[in-house]
């Protein structure tokens, strides 16, 4: 079995409820980077381990809605992605920007173990 296969699991369920919102981000003015690094960087025999960056970053760059910036892959109404990550209360709110949150969110869950 991939070592891997538990934490990828878990990954994939937690992106599913963001997706869904069985779930709410543990804090509604940070983004998907920042609530995958909380739920799951670890550290073992003093190494950290980062989930993001080891399973998420490649995949979610092929996002047919990316933005083109790494940093910010939410654009949306001709605004650029740090802008409205920078000017939004409620990066995950009822609203298109949500929405578009929660569709990366669900497109990563679908699409994940492709780009491992």
């Amino acid at each position: 079995m991939n070592k891997d296969k538990p934490v990828i699991d878990a990954l994939k369920t937690h992106l599913l409820f963001l997706a869904t919102g069985e779930i709410k981000p543990r804090d509604v003015g940070s983004g998907l980077c920042y609530e995958i690094n909380f739920c799951f960087t670890y550290k073992i025999d003093g190494v950290y381990f980062d989930i993001r960056s080891r399973f998420i970053d490649k995949c979610m760059k092929a996002w047919p809605l990316h933005s083109g910036d790494p940093l910010y892959p939410i654009a949306f109404g001709g605004e650029r992605g740090v802008w409205l990550y920078e000017n939004t209360d409620d990066l995950w709110g009822e609203d298109e920007y949500g929405d578009l949150r929660r569709s990366l969110c669900f497109w990563l869950y679908e699409n994940l173990e492709d780009y491992l």
